[in-house]
């Protein structure tokens, strides 16, 4: 999976030991847990070592600073949300039935928003205000999209612009889910939307 040390940073300490990393990670749960609850910019570094149970001068052993421990905690958030989604979509073999499929997928994406709403929004909202945040996401977003289409692909779904086509049936769902988790819109009616919502993508991909 992508690995933001893509970016430019200064280098900081890889644990190796099992202790370490379990150091590291219990960081990067906290500044999560503390990111969603309070929002990145209501949050001290102090408060996410607080809760991992270390000092701040640990935190400075493993991440450069506040938006280091961002990064983490968004890639990490990403990952967990994405994994059981694409496990599921896994299971499916041929012949396919895109209508069944889109009527289990699009409810697990829908679930994934909501179980995880604070931090969605929060993350969302990083990731338009800042840049780095922004270019991860893209990235994770691009990954996504490429484990669908070698899916796909491993299944003889081999279509015309099969990563373009993709890119599009992701941005639908996603912005469905959206529109349902956070009801931007009162009058709709998001049975419907659903119902649509399938129609489109399965037309994506049905020829």
């Amino acid at each position: 999976m992508f690995w933001y040390n893509m970016f430019t940073m200064v280098e900081i300490r890889q644990p190796i030991k099992r202790t370490s990393i379990e150091k590291k990670q219990k960081i990067i749960t906290a500044g999560l847990k503390v990111f969603s609850e309070k929002g990145y910019y209501n949050t001290t570094t102090a408060e996410i070592a607080q809760i991992a149970g270390v000092s701040t001068g640990i935190v400075y052993n493993y991440f450069k600073d506040k938006k280091d421990i961002l990064l983490h905690s968004l890639k990490q958030f990403f990952e967990t949300a994405f994994a059981p989604i694409l496990d599921t979509l896994k299971q499916y073999k041929l012949p396919f039935n895109f209508d069944n499929i889109l009527r289990e997928f699009i409810p697990l994406c829908l679930k994934a928003h909501i179980d995880n709403k604070k931090a969605h929004q929060e993350f969302v909202s990083m990731c338009m205000l800042d840049q780095d945040a922004g270019l991860l996401l893209r990235q994770m977003e691009r990954n996504a999209i490429q484990c669908i289409c070698e899916y796909l692909l491993s299944n003889g779904i081999d279509l015309p612009y099969l990563t373009e086509k993709t890119q599009i049936a992701y941005h639908i769902i996603e912005e469905y889910c959206h529109d349902v988790m956070f009801a931007k819109y009162s009058q709709t009616n998001f049975e419907i939307m659903f119902e649509e919502v399938i129609k489109i993508v399965k037309n994506i991909y049905v020829q």
